[in-house]
């Protein structure tokens, strides 16, 4: 029985020895986005132990375990509350291939790879409608249905660095849907600014998605007044620019287009773009009757 008390008062004294040469540490991380919860081992002043990694103080982005330095066992990140990835290391080292993952975005539903989304996509329309199908593997637009988009009805959009007229098999997106980014327009007509200049009518700002989903060349290309269109410029730059929007593409191949998004002030109501559509025939200045 002494001897038995003696090996448990010699392993609680080893115990006790380990936390003290551990150093809990809880930090910024160098760019400022995310906060580290870790601890280090205060001989060799290298991580060791639990390691999370949160936005703010409560959403869990990332965790696993270092030893002396190096990430050991099941590390595992995670996107809105859902595990992303699941990697095992040994001592460092990579002993698995990130695991497939289905992941459930906002307006999304499809799987990742190694941190890329591979294979088909769903994404949905706000009100849960099915807004498009798209393939990351073959970079394709296989379903679309939105708003006053119509296949039989004639586009423009730029191929090769030619501007043509044609049919199209979807037109630029983004993921959700036009009233996604309703909001941000409704804050910049607000009833409280609309009453200020006291003013009825119609606003387009037309910018220009290219192959790639960049956007750029954003301006007012139909005015209300010269106060909104500045307020719609800085939307457009601040939020419209940065979205994660999807090319148009004919003939399952990428091709850039112009996204008009029209706004009629007449009885205007908070929460509603009344009407949006996407460039016209007859509306680009170079095929203008």
């Amino acid at each position: 029985m002494k001897q038995v008390f003696v090996l448990l008062l010699c392993l609680s004294s080893l115990v006790s020895l380990n936390a003290q040469n551990l150093k809990q540490i809880k930090q910024k991380t160098a760019d400022k986005n995310f906060e580290e919860l870790f601890t280090i081992d205060k001989k060799t002043g290298l991580k060791h132990g639990d390691y999370q990694k949160y936005i703010g103080k409560t959403i869990l982005v990332e965790e696993g375990k270092y030893i002396q330095g190096k990430k050991d066992g099941e590390w595992k990140t995670y996107r809105k509350g859902v595990v992303f990835k699941t990697e095992i290391y040994n001592n460092g080292t990579l002993e698995t291939e990130p695991s497939k993952n289905l992941i459930t975005s906002k307006y999304g539903v499809g799987e990742i790879l190694n941190g890329e989304r591979i294979g088909l996509w769903k994404f949905y329309l706000k009100d849960g409608t099915l807004q498009a199908k798209y393939n990351y593997n073959t970079k394709t637009v296989s379903y679309f249905n939105e708003g006053l988009f119509s296949k039989k009805s004639e586009y423009i959009f730029k191929i090769d660095d030619v501007w043509t007229v044609g049919h199209i098999d979807s037109p630029p997106f983004v993921p959700g849907g036009a009233k996604v980014f309703s909001r941000f327009v409704n804050k910049v007509f607000s009833p409280e600014l609309i009453a200020f200049v006291a003013f009825t009518g119609t606003t387009e700002l037309t910018f220009f998605i290219n192959e790639q989903g960049e956007v750029s060349n954003g301006r007012v290309t139909k005015s209300s007044n010269p106060i909104l269109d500045q307020e719609l410029l800085k939307m457009y730059e601040t939020y419209l620019a940065k979205l994660n929007w999807f090319s148009a593409f004919v003939n399952n191949k990428a091709v850039g287009m112009e996204y008009v998004l029209e706004i009629d002030i007449n009885n205007f109501k908070p929460g509603l773009i009344k009407v949006y559509k996407h460039i016209s025939y007859s509306s680009h200045p170079q095929y203008a009757q």
